[in-house]
């Protein structure tokens, strides 16, 4: 990301950062849909390929035709959990597991490959002069790196095709093709793993937290408990800890020197992040354990607060 800080927080720091971290989980109805009511013996040719080739004909396939095939018996439903859940957070949590940074004019050691180092040192950035400012790295980056959205695009196509799926299953029911309980069933199960907005998205239920799988630390929600009327995220955290611009003096938020200092350097520039909750945590590497860094957090969330009058924004609602 390319920003000056106080440009963008902290309203829109949510929008930036949660909805491109934050986990998204199949429903909970997945599990009961498998378990509940008789399961019925399948003929089908399909489902006596061996199961790498129907893994590798479901990653073929779109995200919408694999729910399609995946609502027609509970042993498709099975095998196309893997491919479902990939496709949704592929799609709804972007950035998980990437290296992050908010920069300006520079960018921290070790974020860029010894290629990509190399590219910056030698590119020519005559084009980008503008006649008062000289272009620095967040000009080139602009240049050559692709464009991400914050939410995933308005696909039409998408929402029409999915409207035409539902009124063809609730036309069956009525036309006697399958009885009403089962199209309404039908219909249930294509919603729910179908999502076309990001609220419709589902979520694991339990503590939210945002876990730095660089170094192994992790924040939680719950226990920040910085402001009332309004108060920080996980979004906002985060957002403190990965800013990288030293020596830059213009935050555009109130804020003391020695906070200041901490923020342009941010010690989580360039490591990679997911957001989940505290009992789906993943798994790091030879044999860490994680351990919560949230009171290293809390002090700079609460000062932002105090100096900006943060509080005065009410609730979320005001604005978003």
């Amino acid at each position: 990301m390319l920003a000056k800080f106080g440009e963008w927080y902290p309203r829109e720091a949510e929008s930036a950062l949660a909805y491109q971290l934050r986990l998204p989980s199949l429903p909970l109805q997945v599990a009961e849909w498998c378990r509940k009511g008789a399961k019925a013996t399948q003929r089908s040719p399909l489902l006596r390929c061996p199961l790498e080739l129907v893994l590798s004909i479901l990653d073929y396939l779109k995200y919408w035709d694999v729910v399609c095939l995946s609502i027609t018996c509970k042993d498709l439903l099975e095998l196309s959990k893997t491919t479902l859940l990939t496709r949704l957070r592929k799609k709804y949590a972007p950035w998980a597991h990437s290296r992050l940074a908010c920069l300006l004019y520079s960018h921290p050691p070790g974020l860029l490959t010894a290629e990509e180092v190399a590219e910056y040192m030698h590119a020519d950035l005559s084009d980008l002069y503008d006649g008062h400012w000289e272009p620095e790295f967040g000009s080139w980056a602009l240049e050559v790196y692709e464009h991400c959205d914050c939410l995933p695009p308005y696909n039409y196509r998408e929402q029409k095709y999915r409207n035409a799926v539902i009124d063809a299953i609730l036309e069956d029911g009525k036309n006697g093709m399958q009885s009403v309980t089962q199209a309404r069933l039908d219909q249930e199960m294509l919603c729910a793993l179908w999502p076309y907005r990001d609220h419709e998205v589902s979520y694991a239920p339990g503590v939210p937290v945002l876990c730095n799988e660089s170094k192994g630390l992790y924040i939680r929600q719950d226990t920040l408990n910085v402001g009332v009327k309004y108060p920080a995220t996980l979004s906002h955290a985060l957002a403190v800890k990965i800013m990288w611009c030293p020596g830059e003096t213009w935050l555009y938020v109130g804020c003391s020197e020695a906070y200041a200092e901490r923020i342009v350097q941010g010690d989580w520039a360039g490591d990679r992040f997911c957001m989940v909750t505290l009992d789906t945590m993943p798994k790091l590497g030879g044999g860490r354990e994680w351990q919560d860094a949230t009171d290293d957090v809390r002090p700079v969330l609460q000062h932002l607060w105090d100096m900006n009058e943060f509080e005065d924004f009410g609730s979320r609602d005001d604005f978003y």
